[in-house]
């Protein structure tokens, strides 16, 4: 009876990923068709790209979530994963040289090199970000931890340089990415616990919900912090997050929590974690606005001068200035 258990499992999880994996191509298809239409047969309709584009980005993360549990024990995958944060420094630094040192002019050359560095910096992010939250022990919050503290000093150190215009986009730019490869990390790790939690279908649901506030909070806080107005956006993040917030609350005393295995609870803690970093982020927003707009950037690029001299008008015709 146990073994008919365990394969009934088995067989009922291979479904589930059956019916995501192909719902998730097709549902990326749909929203890549709908984006390029929107965007080069029919500009106006903006709603559908509106609409499309987040489906396109979860439809994607949800692939690379599955294809990644699947080759889960390939040595090329954890062999890539493990030396992507390396690649990803390089690109960074070369990259860095590229736009500012080594090649001044838009040549051909440059614009080659600059793709290549683009492609080896989105690839190496994605790979990294495998790394963290797929291929790590689930339970492992190193990673996570290091993540916020990047957020959190790169937003700092962006408040700082603002004056500077150079070094103050460079930390301004990293403090997006970081932002939303935080979210895009925390979403992928809610779709691996649907498969990877064992006998809890509390936390799995938990944890499912929590990624996706979760990616859906820290692409906010981005927009946020680039001046966009998403006022509405923001309640429809906030109050369901509270809602969800109590009722995990209440809910968690009656769910067997002290009888979880401690893999669960160390899930829990960094579901947990993640959350409370961007729900305290909404509600000093939303509760002391005045604090927020400390960090808050309004006006990030600064106004140009033309450093145009003043000249002496010419004297014609026996007419002098007043």
């Amino acid at each position: 009876m146990v073994e008919l258990k365990e394969l009934s499992k088995k067989l009922m999880t291979g479904h589930s990923k059956k019916w995501l994996l192909w719902g998730s191509v097709i549902a990326f298809l749909l929203s890549v068709s709908v984006v390029l239409y929107a965007s080069f047969v029919e500009p106006a309709s903006e709603i559908y790209t509106y609409i499309s584009i987040p489906i396109l980005i979860l439809s994607g993360l949800n692939l690379i979530a599955l294809l990644s549990m699947r080759y889960s024990e390939s040595k090329w995958l954890r062999n890539i994963a493990g030396i992507s944060l390396i690649i990803l420094l390089f690109s960074i630094f070369g990259y860095y040289l590229l736009y500012d040192n080594l090649i001044p002019t838009d040549t051909s050359i440059k614009i080659f090199l600059e793709v290549l560095f683009i492609i080896l910096i989105s690839l190496s992010c994605l790979f990294t970000l495998i790394n963290i939250f797929l291929l790590k022990e689930a339970g492992k919050i190193i990673g996570l931890m290091v993540l916020l503290l990047l957020i959190v000093i790169s937003l700092i150190l962006q408040r700082f340089f603002l004056t500077n215009f150079r070094t103050g986009e460079y930390f301004f730019t990293a403090f997006i990415i970081l932002t939303l490869l935080t979210g895009c990390g925390m979403y992928l790790f809610g779709v691996s616990c649907l498969f990877k939690v064992e006998k809890n279908p509390y936390l799995k649901i938990v944890s499912y919900l929590a990624g996706l506030f979760i990616a859906f909070g820290s692409l906010l806080f981005a927009l946020i912090m680039s001046s966009e107005r998403v006022h509405i956006l923001e309640l429809i993040y906030f109050i369901p997050a509270i809602l969800l917030t109590l009722i995990v609350l209440l809910s968690l005393p009656v769910s067997g929590y002290i009888n979880w295995s401690s893999l669960h609870k160390k899930i829990l803690k960094k579901i947990m974690i993640s959350w409370l970093f961007f729900f305290l982020i909404f509600s000093v927003r939303f509760v002391f606005p005045e604090y927020f707009r400390i960090i808050e950037i309004k006006n990030y690029y600064p106004g140009y001068h033309f450093d145009m001299e003043d000249y002496d008008l010419q004297n014609k015709n026996g007419l002098t200035p007043e």
